[in-house]
């Protein structure tokens, strides 16, 4: 196992630091054994807690190992490495080297890992234009097929709703151009179900907390699960300190009524101003926002897992976003020097009996 680490901790020079590593790694295989809040072993105290976890990518992995079972962490997704640029999916050949070493480290760890995505209209291959309805199958059933008995959860199509419109346009979706409409939703699950029947099969995308595009996903999903080829939704929940929590409550008791399981799966609170500029009490009223969700998917069985879109403050695509003006905000739960923060400390920590970190250090000034 250990050999199979060593792409993630290539900075290390010498046989010194090996050594340390190797007795640093069996400390912490110990802990989690002893300790129920550390690694897999939490989940384990009640099946109806939700994991709870973050996006991770290469960076996280390499430089910051031991800061997730540090936070209590027992769920891990890829922000990019299973998108369809990064696997490429051309001439045959499919590159699963990044999600596969991102995989590795959940799995040294014990935090399960739920894959992310499959289905996309953006950060697409080059070839995809030129797939045929045959290549997109034989790309939907590989890339299942290569997780599956590894991963236990996987979003199979995300955003195929449009923000305006029913369903994507053609102008927004290589997939919708290949098929002329959007059949080509109902065949990835199809094929994701009979290529891998044990994986929970997940439809993810943003703006379906409330509103009209949460009754545009109600209607698609429900297709799928009478079809038996959908198990969960992924809400995105990129959410302001405005955020309609009793309209998202509602949301998710409709899916859960539906027989399927859900996931808060990229979870940020933006505050919509340079971080700089920030008062604790807008800092304050962002903990409120991730204590409130948190508290929601808790009271509910059917929310399996609670997972945060980026880790520290200076590294979430909010900041470069164009349609949240690039603004450097502060939507997340760790800021630039990874230092909890109230959305930490006074949000969901206590509500997720997650450990308190640093939290009293920053308290404590």
């Amino acid at each position: 196992m250990f050999a199979a680490m060593k792409p993630m901790i290539r900075t290390i020079t010498s046989a010194f630091e090996l050594r340390a590593i190797r007795l640093w790694l069996v400390f912490i295989v110990l802990f989690a054994m002893l300790d129920p809040h550390a690694s897999a072993g939490y989940q384990s105290q009640s099946q109806k807690d939700p994991l709870f976890g973050f996006a991770i990518n290469a960076r996280v992995v390499t430089q910051f190992p031991d800061f997730l079972p540090y936070y209590g962490v027992t769920s891990v997704t890829p922000d990019n490495a299973m998108k369809m640029e990064t696997i490429y999916g051309c001439d045959g050949w499919f590159d699963f080297s990044a999600a596969d070493q991102l995989l590795d480290y959940a799995d040294w760890y014990g935090f399960e890992f739920h894959g992310h995505a499959v289905v996309w209209h953006r950060q697409t291959s080059w070839c995809a234009d030129w797939y045929t309805k045959d290549d997109f199958e034989t790309y939907v059933r590989t890339v299942v097929g290569h997780y599956c008995g590894r991963i236990p959860s996987m979003d199979i199509v995300n955003e195929a709703l449009g923000s305006t419109t029913r369903y994507r346009t053609e102008e927004e979706s290589v997939w919708k151009r290949l098929y002329g409409n959007d059949d080509y939703i109902v065949d990835a699950f199809r094929w994701a179900r009979d290529t891998c029947p044990e994986m929970r099969l997940y439809y993810n995308d943003y703006l379906i907390e409330w509103g009209v595009k949460a009754e545009r996903m109600l209607s698609l999903v429900r297709r799928l699960a009478n079809d038996g080829i959908i198990d969960g939704v992924g809400f995105q929940a990129h959410l302001d300190r405005h955020a309609k929590l009793d309209r998202f409550a509602e949301t998710m008791d409709r899916v859960a009524e539906l027989g399927l399981e859900f996931a808060i799966s990229e979870l940020d609170v933006r505050l919509g101003e340079p971080h700089w500029e920030l008062s604790i009490e807008d800092l304050q009223a962002q903990a409120d926002i991730y204590r409130e969700v948190a508290q929601l998917c808790l009271e509910r069985p059917a929310c399996v897992r609670l997972t945060v879109w980026g880790i520290d403050d200076g590294h979430s695509w909010i900041n470069t976003d164009f349609e949240f003006g690039q603004i450097p905000d502060a939507p997340l739960l760790f800021d630039r020097g990874f230092w909890p923060k109230p959305a930490y400390c006074d949000g969901i920590q206590d509500v997720l009996s997650l450990p308190e970190g640093d939290c009293p250090l920053v308290e404590g000034g």
